[in-house]
């Protein structure tokens, strides 16, 4: 099939993947859940700007090296530890490396493009990289071992943010990301939450299980819609409160 644009393989066991060998006009390729644990076929596709290998056994990302088109990149559920060869994919603009072994994410500095990244579900602990990542819309870090978010300060575009089930405690650095439409802190070790006060266009608000007993902040954004506090020690009477004047939905126990 030398003039094939996009192919689809997703969830059908595959034995053999020399079909993409020098398939050099491949611009979008789905090989999700099909057994694939090499990445060795497809560093001929030079011409992919959108590949999804997720949920295999990839574990060497080196092939990847060769396809400098792609803008659209999703490797979550692999067995993928080292990163580095993405530092020269220029062009993505959104990256899944969710559920994998990785530690490290210094590599993804240069990938100033980048407008979506998720990495779900890792051992990322530093998020300095978002120092130099300010065009991210949506960043998604559930279930690391974050504490540290105040690099988050220079992401004032992001409009998706999920910090949950990590170690954080201080959440002040989000006053600047004032664009923040779904923001998601739960499991953390969160008490204060005065910040939220300058995201005035904060439409659902999810901070399960942390140590919040004030929510009073969330009277100054006008877009509130739906707030979730489950597991807290925010009272009855302050959640009531803020459904009635918010006209919101309001989640607790």
């Amino acid at each position: 099939f030398p003039d094939l644009k996009e192919i689809d393989v997703s969830s059908n066991p595959i034995n053999s993947f020399d079909v993409f060998y020098e398939q050099k006009l491949l611009e979008k390729i789905n090989v999700s859940s099909t057994g694939l644990s090499s990445l060795s076929k497809f560093g001929s596709c030079t011409s992919l700007t959108e590949f999804d290998c997720s949920k295999n056994n990839i574990y060497d990302l080196s092939d990847l090296e060769y396809l400098v088109k792609l803008t659209s990149l999703n490797l979550s559920d692999n067995n993928i530890s080292d990163i580095s060869v993405l530092s020269g994919l220029s062009l993505l603009r959104s990256l899944d490396i969710s559920e994998n072994n990785i530690y490290d994410i210094s590599s993804l500095f240069n990938n100033i493009r980048l407008t979506s990244l998720k990495a779900n579900s890792n051992h990322i602990s530093d998020l300095y990289v978002l120092n130099n990542l300010p065009g991210l819309k949506e960043i998604c870090f559930s279930d690391n071992n974050i504490s540290d978010i105040s690099y988050l300060k220079e992401n004032s575009s992001a409009v998706t943010v999920d910090l949950s089930h990590n170690s954080i405690s201080y959440i002040s650095s989000l006053k600047e990301m004032r664009n923040v439409v779904n923001l998601n802190i739960s499991y953390n070790r969160i008490s204060d939450v005065s910040a939220l006060r300058s995201m005035k266009f904060l439409s659902k608000f999810i901070a399960d299980s942390n140590l919040i007993s004030d929510i009073s902040p969330l009277y100054s954004v006008n877009d509130i819609s739906y707030v979730s506090v489950k597991n807290n020690s925010v009272s009855a009477d302050e959640c009531n409160k803020l459904k009635s004047e918010k006209n919101c939905t309001v989640v607790y126990d």
